[in-house]
């Protein structure tokens, strides 16, 4: 939610308002497109069997990515909170 209003806010800025404006719109495009592959490979974990040898390898694999990608994840949102998001060009 936190990056959808932040894409939200960067679109709504615009260019000439924000001095990142291409690193934060990619970094947090690239942020929800993670977590919504995040979220399917979940779903997917869930439905799979623990039981056959075969299957758990498969479930090990894909619990790897999804850790490697929640991290992914949180470093790229560590960047876009270092680039900030600049709503204005007060200096009060």
């Amino acid at each position: 939610m936190a990056n959808a209003s932040q894409l939200k806010t960067v679109i709504a800025a615009g260019d000439a308002q924000q001095e990142f404006y291409w690193p934060l719109l990619i970094l947090i495009s690239l942020s929800l497109l993670i977590q919504i592959v995040v979220g399917i490979l979940l779903i997917v974990l869930g439905n799979m069997e623990l039981h056959d040898p075969l299957e758990r390898n498969k479930v090990n694999t894909i619990n790897n990515i999804v850790t490697g990608m929640i991290f992914s994840s949180t470093v790229i949102n560590i960047f876009i909170a270092a680039f900030g998001i600049k709503l204005s060009d007060d200096k009060t």
